[in-house]
């Protein structure tokens, strides 16, 4: 491969995928005139006169500090007896304080102003991390990978020496990168590889998630070797760049579309789905380093109430470090005004941290949809980590 830089597509090139203070004003004391009135100012008056100004003073400081507060989300985190797990390891440093990350779109690998601003924006709001998606829902890679598979579905998307030095502009401010990777959701390998596909019906047809006029896709089959081992060997190269921390999305069964006309050529039993789902996470797990972290993407709904149709049973019991809980996907019940709000998101907090005992709990929180209650919540709850989410990366 030649040394100079290159993108590997065109951006535009991409496959159609589907996819939310009153201000504090007081009347300032009328004080009687000496001039006009001839009276004499008492030292009561004017201890009242002092009373009245250092309330003032008070609430205006508590005011400053409540709103620098929630505009750059800085707060000493406070750690639950329920929450005591092992720190992270973010560029060789034990973060105390948990993986406090914004999000990367993965178009912006090669823009090197918009990284310098981001790590800026990491650290005005006392983050450490970056979430970066090196493998799409549609299965792009944000790297060139060596992979038979990858090659075949035209996957790459960066030259290794765009990554490489986008990678070291992180790693100069000691800003751990979090390799985001989509699991089945892969429509690229599972168009490329056929036999590693989810199937229609039981016949040679791939199964899309939705009709192809809506833009329907394929995705990976949880019971194919060949899906399985290349997630994990996609991790594996992900590792080589120096990044040690992962977040898996769509580590499921499709939801989408008519998934009761989905088959999985090598099931036996719908029973033994679950087990499929963890043995790819243990593939994965056994491609990285020992101390690399896992960690599980599910929406609040899922992480809270469960979801049968696309886990068949429950993940809260396997080996990972932590659950990323995407708080936009919420119940339609709870957001009803800000106490309900808040009181709403402790409640659910309460019940993924009940589900998910030993796993550190990590919202992800969409600034589109920005609300201090997640954050009050997470303070009243003992958890330090989040990551802040816009799709656009701008913040």
């Amino acid at each position: 491969m030649s040394g100079k830089k290159r993108k590997i597509f065109n951006k535009k090139d991409k496959l159609r995928v589907r996819k939310s203070y009153y201000t504090f004003s007081r009347e300032y004391p009328k004080y009687i005139e000496v001039e006009k009135t001839g009276k004499r100012i008492t030292a009561s008056s004017v201890r009242r006169a002092l009373m009245y100004f250092a309330l003032f003073i008070a609430i205006v400081c508590a005011s400053f500090f409540t709103m620098r507060l929630a505009i750059n989300i800085s707060y000493a985190p406070i750690i639950s007896e329920q929450q005591e797990t092992t720190a992270p390891e973010l560029n060789g440093k034990i973060s105390a304080e948990g993986i406090r990350a914004l999000y990367m779109p993965y178009e912006k690998m090669d823009d090197r102003d918009y990284i310098n601003d981001l790590i800026r924006q990491i650290k005005r709001k006392n983050g450490n991390s970056v979430v970066i998606d090196f493998k799409t829902a549609e299965g792009r890679l944000c790297y060139t990978s060596l992979q038979e598979n990858a090659i075949a579905a035209s996957a790459a998307v960066y030259d290794n020496d765009i990554v490489r030095e986008a990678l070291s502009l992180f790693a100069e401010k000691d800003i751990a990168v979090i390799a985001r990777i989509f699991c089945f959701s892969d429509s690229r390998v599972a168009q490329a590889v056929s036999d590693a596909a989810v199937k229609y019906m039981g016949t040679q047809v791939n199964w899309l998630d939705g009709s192809d006029d809506e833009g329907g896709s394929p995705w990976l089959n949880p019971y194919s070797g060949t899906a399985r081992d290349y997630i994990a060997e996609v991790a594996r190269e992900i590792s080589s760049f120096g990044v040690g921390i992962f977040i898996l999305e769509n580590l499921q069964f499709p939801d989408t579309g008519s998934s009761t006309s989905a088959t999985y050529p090598g099931e036996k039993s719908a029973s033994e789905r679950n087990a499929m789902l963890k043995k790819t996470l243990s593939a994965v797990k056994k491609a990285l380093p020992e101390n690399a972290l896992v960690i599980l993407s599910q929406s609040a709904q899922d992480a809270a109430d469960g979801n049968e149709s696309i886990y068949y049973g429950t993940m809260s019991d396997a080996d990972y470090y932590g659950i990323a809980v995407n708080t936009a996907q919420r119940p339609l019940s709870v957001a009803v005004d800000k106490k309900t709000d808040y009181i709403s998101i402790l409640s659910m907090y309460s019940s993924i941290a009940g589900r998910f005992s030993g796993k550190e709990l990590i919202p992800v929180i969409d600034t589109q949809e920005y609300s201090y209650s997640y954050f009050r919540a997470m303070k009243k709850s003992g958890y330090g980590s989040f990551i802040l989410f816009n799709e656009n990366g701008e913040y």
